[in-house]
């Protein structure tokens, strides 16, 4: 089913070339922002700039999946398909990941675009450097996986909007270390940033390509975040399914 799922959505992204287009472009367009950005505001030196072009690094491969399911049953809708699979009972998590699955991989392939143009302006990104990055990277997704399916049981259950999704993305951009530093935040800001989600993927990301090195500690409690975040989304998901199918309102607009 999963590869059913990523051969359907491939085909349609090849069917929208401009649609693919203008991803590369933006995310090209958001790597040379942030290159002349950080040039300018260090002339020299590396500072700010390998710190915010890892942290964007982080931001587009995590945040791709944290919309992609809500999105992805919002289109289902539309085509009239999402009843049906919704209808023959299987299991949440097998629909779920398949709508996931090349959200995920075009996330991470764009992202290795981005890294690839900041290696070009001077980005430090070696052989070593990038499986570090690759592996903080895998230990975070569940935690995003995890949001997606909470975020994808609200749209199921209210059929509106992606608050969650934007409070998480509001929240990681504004707190979580991506493109400010945590320690320039006034006190009270600093103290919320742990609770953004990329606060310790960020962290953990510039330690694999910027220090040579990955905390064995915080890779392991970012791994049982993502268990728990996937266990609390699949729950909320399963439940708005669940939801649906009692109140016979599948069929509804």
């Amino acid at each position: 089913m999963l590869l059913a799922f990523l051969r359907r959505d491939s085909r349609e992204e090849l069917a929208r070339p401009a649609g693919a287009a203008l991803q590369v472009a933006g995310t090209l367009a958001q790597a040379l922002f942030w290159a002349l950005l950080g040039r300018a505001l260090e002339p020299g030196r590396a500072g700010y700039f390998a710190f915010v072009a890892v942290g964007g690094a982080v931001l587009n491969a995590l945040h791709g999946p944290l919309y992609a399911l809500a999105s992805g049953l919002a289109r289902e809708r539309q085509l009239g398909t999402l009843d049906l699979f919704l209808q023959t009972r299987r299991p949440v998590a097998q629909w779920a990941a398949g709508l996931l699955l090349f959200p995920t991989l075009w996330s991470l392939a764009l992202t290795a675009g981005y890294l690839a143009l900041m290696a070009a302006f001077g980005l430090p990104v070696e052989a070593a450097g990038a499986a570090r990055l690759a592996l903080a990277l895998a230990a975070a997704l569940p935690v995003y996986w995890g949001a997606a399916l909470a975020c994808g049981a609200w749209t199921l259950r209210f059929r509106r909007g992606q608050p969650l999704a934007w409070l998480l993305g509001a929240g990681s951009m504004l707190l979580g270390g991506v493109f400010i530093p945590v320690e320039r935040l006034p006190g009270w800001a600093a103290r919320l940033s742990p609770l953004a989600p990329t606060f310790y993927p960020a962290r953990l990301a510039r330690e694999a390509l910027l220090e040579g090195r990955l905390d064995a500690a915080t890779l392991i409690a970012l791994l049982a975040a993502g268990a728990l975040s996937l266990a609390l989304g699949h729950a909320l998901l399963a439940w708005s399914v669940a939801w649906l199918r009692r109140s016979g309102d599948l069929a509804a607009d």
